[in-house]
């Protein structure tokens, strides 16, 4: 099998400026400034070696989005078993191994392949003194110094935790390039046809939805011509955490973790890692299956979780599902009556100032059902029949 090396020769795309070219590729790849600078300066640089097509593809993609050209080219010296190098890095000792997914990089604060903090790997392990004997007097002050350390240490974390949550969100919603949002297809029922149904799906069977979003930031005044790229992902074969049931904070919160942490497992993929994860778990279309389990997303880690219809008459319903809650991990909102399911107004109704109200010809994406009259509402049969709406837009930063 061939393998690949990813090289820079001085060159970028006509529709962005090197400086925000390699601005934008720093921010994506963790790049150091010395690299920056080298970039910059027009240096022909040898960046990843012994890559498969379609690592080395999926490095070019991700450098065209941020208006950098990075050529493939066969590498005839690396072998078919040798990994593939590290991130380049000029400086030997700025490096660090993900101690969740193994990946080399240059430091940082998270892994650039599963997203895993790194911060800790970088600071040396310190051993804890043993506590006083009883009889000494300073046993109380040496106890009540250790809990406040570790009290502190704990409150780092959070306070790491909460930030890098706050500018995950910031970057995602700058809208200064697309979103890579990849699928990854489950079958939910170890079924031959949701098998056979998933050995059909392509990418093409997505751009549906990459091309409403695309309708929907024109309307809206988006600078960004097409706001998100969609691909199909590996097939994963484990199911993830099922949520607990509503009312138990601390199992709710353990359970994201468990969340977080298999997404980035069933979710690796080598090379640069998507921004958005979905993995849908395809049913049978049967009577025992006409009601699916609720569909879910988490903005912390950027992961939704879909349920659908392992038929081809029904895809364009799923493509529905997938919308929405691709714009749930950007921290859109539900607009619906969760007691009723029935589309609140002003918000999740398409057309608001409608005279008369009902019956409403196209659904709010996250009111997700077409309001009839007070009460009946029903599921767009296609994303023709579904807007983003102004409080939708506002949430993602679409519009101020």
């Amino acid at each position: 099998m061939p393998r690949y090396q990813v090289i820079f020769e001085g060159e970028f795309y006509a529709d962005r400026t090197p400086e925000s070219a390699v601005a934008l590729l720093a921010r994506r790849f963790r790049l150091t400034p010395d690299l920056q600078r080298r970039l910059l300066a027009g240096e022909r640089l040898v960046l990843k070696q012994g890559l498969d097509e379609a690592t080395a593809a999926r490095y070019c993609d991700a450098a065209a989005h941020c208006g950098v050209v990075f050529n493939r080219q066969a590498d005839a010296a690396a072998s078919e078993s040798a990994p593939p190098l590290p991130e380049y890095s000029p400086e030997t000792g700025n490096r660090v191994t993900c101690p969740s997914c193994g990946l080399p990089q240059v430091k940082a604060t998270t892994c650039l392949q599963c997203g895993a903090f790194l911060t800790a790997q970088a600071a040396p392990r310190t051993a804890w003194p043993s506590p006083p004997a009883p009889a000494d007097p300073a046993r109380g002050r040496g106890g009540s110094l250790f809990r406040t350390v570790r009290v502190t240490l704990l409150l780092l974390v959070l306070a790491a935790a909460a930030l890098h949550t706050w500018m995950t969100r910031v970057w995602t919603t700058d809208w200064l390039e697309p979103l890579w949002v990849a699928v990854y297809p489950i079958d939910a029922e170890d079924s031959p046809r949701v098998k056979a149904y998933l050995e059909r799906l392509t990418s093409a069977d997505l751009q549906p939805v990459a091309d409403f979003f695309a309708r929907q930031a024109r309307a809206h005044g988006l600078a960004l011509e097409r706001p998100f790229k969609i691909e199909l992902a590996p097939a994963v074969a484990d199911l993830p955490p099922p949520p607990p049931a509503a009312g138990n904070p601390l199992k709710t919160a353990w359970w994201s973790l468990r969340l977080r942490s298999w997404a980035r497992s069933a979710g690796a993929m080598e090379g640069p890692a998507p921004d958005i994860r979905v993995f849908v778990l395809y049913h049978e279309a049967t009577a025992a299956n006409e009601w699916l389990d609720n569909s879910f997303a988490l903005p912390k880690g950027l992961i939704g979780v879909v349920h659908a219809y392992a038929t081809p008459g029904l895809a364009p319903r799923n493509n529905v599902i997938i919308a929405h809650e691709i714009l749930h991990t950007l921290g859109a909102r539900d607009k619906y009556d969760p007691a009723t399911g029935l589309p609140l107004h002003p918000a999740g109704f398409a057309e608001p100032d409608k005279m008369p109200l009902y019956p409403q010809a196209a659904a709010e994406i996250m009111a997700g059902r077409i309001a009839w009259s007070t009460t009946v509402a029903r599921m767009p049969g296609s994303l023709d029949e579904v807007v983003v709406g102004p409080a939708t837009t506002r949430e993602i930063r679409w519009t101020d």
